[in-house]
């Protein structure tokens, strides 16, 4: 999350991993972890903010986030998704289906908290 530029007390930390653990296991899987990540950009960031972030996974300033931008992402982070993570997540905020978010579907996948 640091680099990320977040720095959260450990009592935001605590309500973060209470929110992100959607399965009730007491881990924060992959894909809850990108839950974290949405809600904090979500809670924090105005539309400029979103767009910034939006530009951070925008890897090759194609205006488009792929899976493969998010799998590099997240591995620099230090996270290995797999394919199936990126299926489950693209499955949800890929609406138009070309297998790449553009700005909009990002929005919407923060909004809705995918």
């Amino acid at each position: 999350m640091r680099s990320l530029g977040q720095n959260p007390t450990k009592e935001e930390l605590e309500n973060w991993f209470k929110k992100a653990d959607s399965d009730g296991d007491e881990k924060v899987g992959r894909l809850e972890f990108l839950y974290l990540m949405a809600c904090k950009l979500r809670n924090g960031i105005e539309d400029q903010g979103l767009m910034e972030a939006f530009k951070i996974l925008d890897l090759d300033g194609d205006n488009m986030i792929s899976k493969q931008d998010i799998m590099i992402t997240m591995n620099y982070l230090g996270e290995q998704l797999t394919e199936k993570d990126m299926d489950e997540l693209f499955s949800k905020a890929d609406l138009d289906k070309d297998q790449r978010l553009d700005f909009q579907e990002f929005v919407t996948m923060i909004s809705k908290q995918i």
